[in-house]
């Protein structure tokens, strides 16, 4: 069974800090809290393979930035506002203010103009890295399935239901990483809550299906 790692652990490893290692997770929509939250081999495989191709990795993990206290932050702005409010005349201020509307306006026509441009490349990685996480969860589970179950896995194959088993291919790729028969339910998105009507319109027929 695949083991947890820590993702301070995994920046030690990657030569990251603590913090990077905490962005680069997020950003990859991977749910932790901080540092010492555990995620599973297949992320970490995630990262380390973005970490990799980003060119984020290093030989050796730098310092961690402290962080500079509240108090002598709000110190340095206090002392800053000081002297604008001395060095500055009023009147400079007032022109100042004056400018400011007319800047927001522009930023704003700027962002309602502004288009974002995903390239096929891109779209391909992201749902790379998906399917991979896809295939080492079913993998982990197969590891984790009694012999004889695992048995009539092999035999019979595995079928993809819900949204997810739309994406095309997917049946193709799980089936080469793992050497199994994967097939496509028929209506895959309403696969699931159709099965799960089943089992409510008929309770003691899958009793053991809804008591697990």
């Amino acid at each position: 069974m695949a083991k947890n790692l820590r993702v301070h652990e995994l920046a030690k490893e990657l030569g990251l800090t603590n913090k990077e290692a905490v962005d680069l997770c997020l950003n990859m929509g991977i749910d932790i809290k901080g540092h010492s939250s555990s995620i599973i081999e297949a992320q970490a495989d995630r990262v380390r393979r973005r970490a990799e191709r980003e060119g984020l990795v290093r030989n050796v993990q730098p310092e961690e930035v402290k962080p500079v206290k509240k108090a002598a932050v709000k110190k340095v702005a206090a002392k800053k506002e000081g002297d604008a409010e001395s060095d500055e005349p009023k009147p400079a201020k007032k022109a100042a203010a004056k400018k400011a509307p007319a800047k927001k306006a522009a930023a704003k026509k700027v962002d309602d103009t502004a288009s974002v441009v995903v390239e096929a490349k891109e779209i391909r990685e992201t749902l790379a890295e998906v399917v991979a996480t896809i295939v080492a969860g079913i993998r982990q589970a197969l590891e984790s399935t009694p012999p004889e179950l695992a048995g009539d896995i092999v035999s019979t194959g595995l079928t993809l239901a819900g949204g997810g088993a739309l994406l095309k291919g997917l049946d193709k790729k799980i089936s080469e990483d793992l050497k199994l028969a994967v097939t496509v339910a028929q209506n895959p998105a309403q696969a699931v809550v159709e099965g799960a009507g089943k089992c409510l319109e008929n309770p003691e027929l899958y009793k053991n299906i809804i008591e697990r």
